[in-house]
């Protein structure tokens, strides 16, 4: 049985970890099924025709199984947990976005990715900045109204903007993980929320 998970608006960097970790247990529940199913098929059939037939699947699980890895890495972390190491994802924003808005899905919410830069894999602060947007467009998103956001690339680096009616856990999620990030700045006004990130950890492929 699933376990849900209730966050409020104003939740913390640990709260929205334990929602993260939650959802990704979920995937991985789906993905140790499809890999129970290979085994089956391996024990029943010939092992190359199954392997052959599955391929795609397979495939798949894999790269599947390779990014929950990192996630669980990445969330641990947020909870004092350090078993991610130095391991770096150059697409983890794209992984760690694809999470949240499972999450928000859970909650009766939709999330449509905009275009995404990938991480200087180089770059120490990569997990805390995904981890930090992750937390972010979460926050955004328990707006009445889903908010517009997007990445801009400017001259000093790259910029998370939040347009629209913010939510209240929007800016202190924003105030926070800039915090943690040496190097960032915040902008906010009537318009807009803008967290800059700046040159080099995240780049435009």
């Amino acid at each position: 049985m699933s376990v849900i998970v209730v966050v409020q608006e104003s939740a913390t960097a640990g709260s929205f970890a334990a929602l993260a970790l939650g959802a990704l247990l979920e995937r991985i529940a789906a993905s140790t099924h499809s890999m129970v199913e290979l085994r089956l098929q391996l024990q029943s059939e010939d092992p190359m025709a199954a392997l052959s037939n599955a391929h795609a699947d397979l495939t798949s699980t894999c790269a599947e199984l390779e990014s929950q890895g990192w996630l669980f890495g990445l969330f641990a972390r947020e909870l004092g947990s350090d078993v991610l190491f130095e391991r770096r994802e150059r697409r983890g924003l794209e992984i760690v976005l694809g999470l949240v808005r499972d999450i928000l899905a859970r909650e009766g919410r939709s999330l449509d990715l905009p275009r995404l830069p990938e991480l200087d894999s180089n770059d120490e602060r990569c997990a805390t900045i995904c981890a930090v947007i992750a937390r972010c467009v979460h926050a955004a998103h328990q707006a009445p109204v889903a908010p517009t956001w997007r990445f801009i690339r400017g001259e000093e680096g790259t910029s998370l903007v939040f347009g629209g009616v913010a939510a209240p856990g929007l800016e202190p999620a924003l105030r926070e993980g800039a915090a943690r990030i040496p190097g960032a700045k915040l902008e906010f006004d009537s318009r807009r929320r803008l967290l800059l990130l700046p040159e080099p950890c995240l780049v435009w492929p």
